[in-house]
C-alpha cells in the first residue's frame, strides 16, 4: 500500500456516516461532561433578621401629673 493508497482510505474512513456520528456524539457528550463539572451554583442571599426598632418606653406619670385633674 503506497502512500495514495492510504491517504485515500483515511478521506473514505472520514466520510463514512458512522464516523461523523461518533464524533459529534462524543463531542456533545465531552461538552455535556465539561458543563457538568465546572457548573457552580450562585450562592444564595443569606436571610438577614430584621431587627425591629426598639419601642419608645412609656412616660411614667409625674407628680405634676398625677395631681392635676383630666378633663
Amino acid at each position: 500500500m503506497n502512500l495514495n493508497e492510504l491517504k485515500d482510505l483515511c478521506i473514505e474512513v472520514l466520510k463514512d456516516w458512522r464516523v461523523i456520528v461518533g464524533v459529534l456524539v462524543f463531542i456533545i457528550f465531552s461538552s455535556l461532561a465539561g458543563y457538568v463539572l465546572k457548573y457552580r451554583k450562585k450562592p444564595r442571599p443569606k436571610k438577614v433578621k430584621h431587627v425591629p426598632a426598639p419601642k419608645p418606653a412609656k412616660k411614667e406619670p409625674t407628680e405634676n401629673e398625677e395631681e392635676e385633674p383630666k378633663a
